[in-house]
């Protein structure tokens, strides 16, 4: 996930629509200006200025709280009560959950409040399987919202119930598709977008017709905050979905949205995936390039300090197994492992860049080098699977046993979760 200043607003291009009616545009989007900064050190990210931040968030926090109980005391009990009964919906403990609602709805103090306890009590009713009471629920909730972002809320919960029950499945992937259309800045677009995925990803046809659902989607509201998920959707169904898929619509799409939509959540995503298209063709100068950009744009998170997403670790592992490997440029390699050793020390691939430092050290000739990284390995991963082989190392000046397994996904076995998903 890009860092919480990049998500915090939404960008959206001022660029011509490259993808015109019934099919992907072949041009290459305009080219937006990047922010140039340096490598990133571990001076940049100060853990304890984040800290001393995260104090001081928590402490106005807590005043703010102390605030509002003593102005509005209903407030607070009633937002108490409504996640009591939420929990006991989940738990399962529906008597208790039907009588929280009862008095929610006796006491709400507010029409937030009173739309809050509708969608409640419409997923209660889900729980006591009464489907008919749930819809008729929901209806009542989004006709009374108070702001048509709860409106979209209570459509989406419509949707839902509606796709799971067989009978009426159509009727909710319609629904879910109608906010994707007409209410393409809601997060409810999003999510609606993970049911399609679900049921139509299962078939070649439905990939097919998903792709081309997705592409008609984007060109009806190419500037509104679902619009990146359409991108990067429809880029992954070419890369691992559709039968004979062009990986070259799959560059465009994710090139488009890397340099048009910035502020992305999926910034990361689409970039990495670029990498991937390009360890494909054979272009390892270019897939380098890619992911230092990533590293590049790393950035701190003014709350909590030294902030990291899932693609750091991974961006300066796959440079080093680049250099080393296909380049044949240990000493590139060495520098990588080096800035990875000192960067990502809780990375599940810290010791086996140790060990790769290592052995690159002494495949240059720096073997003091070598046994000071080895004893590093043994000290700072005394039970990890690369000990032995280290001592060995150490001990004998070589290793017999044959290389750990280096992974390139290349396009065969993308990485198509989006931020957030386990």
């Amino acid at each position: 996930m890009r860092v919480m200043s990049r998500m915090a607003s939404r960008n959206s291009t001022n660029a011509v629509n490259p993808l015109l009616p019934g099919s992907y545009a072949t041009t290459h989007p305009k080219t937006s200006s990047q922010r140039v900064r340096t490598y990133p050190t571990r001076t940049e990210f100060d853990f304890w200025n984040g800290a001393r931040r995260v104090w001081v968030s928590a402490f106005l926090s807590f005043f703010s709280g102390l605030v509002a109980c003593a102005s509005n005391p209903a407030h607070v009990i009633w937002d108490r009560e409504i996640v009591l009964a939420k929990k006991n919906t989940r738990d399962g403990n529906l008597d208790s959950a039907s009588a929280a609602v009862a008095y929610l709805a006796a006491t709400a103090p507010s029409t937030w409040n009173q739309f809050e306890t509708q969608i409640l009590r419409g997923d209660l009713y889900l729980r006591k399987n009464q489907p008919n009471s749930a819809a008729h629920t929901y209806l009542e909730a989004a006709r009374k919202a108070p702001t048509q972002a709860h409106a979209t809320k209570a459509t989406y919960r419509l949707g839902q119930m509606l796709y799971g029950n067989a009978a009426t499945e159509e009727s909710g992937l319609a629904t879910l598709i109608r906010i994707v259309r007409h209410e393409p800045d809601s997060p409810w677009a999003a999510r609606s977008l993970d049911t399609l995925d679900v049921h139509f990803g299962g078939t070649q046809s439905g990939r097919t017709w998903l792709e081309k659902l997705y592409r008609a989607l984007f060109n009806e509201n190419p500037s509104s905050r679902v619009a990146p998920h359409l991108l990067y959707r429809g880029a992954m169904l070419h890369i691992n979905g559709i039968k004979d898929g062009d990986l070259n619509i799959a560059m465009l799409l994710l090139t488009y949205l890397t340099e048009n939509y910035p502020r992305s959540a999926l910034w990361d995503n689409a970039m990495y995936g670029q990498a991937n298209i390009l360890h494909t063709f054979g272009r390892y100068s270019d897939e380098i390039a890619t992911l230092r950009r990533i590293l590049l744009e790393r950035e701190p998170s003014y709350i909590l300090g030294n902030y990291e997403t899932q693609f750091y670790h991974r961006c300066s592992w796959r440079i080093a197994q680049l250099y080393a490997e296909f380049l044949n440029n240990p000493a590139a390699a060495i520098h990588e492992l080096e800035y990875f050793v000192r960067e990502f020390q809780y990375s599940k691939r810290f010791d086996d860049a140790l060990f790769m430092l290592a052995v690159l050290q002494r495949k240059i000739g720096h073997i003091n080098d070598s046994n000071h990284t080895l004893n590093k390995l043994l000290t700072a991963r005394p039970n990890s699977r690369l000990v032995e082989r280290a001592r060995l190392v150490l001990q004998t000046g070589s290793d017999t046993a044959p290389p750990p397994p280096w992974s390139f996904p290349g396009t065969q076995n993308v990485d198509t979760k989006l931020p957030g998903e386990p």
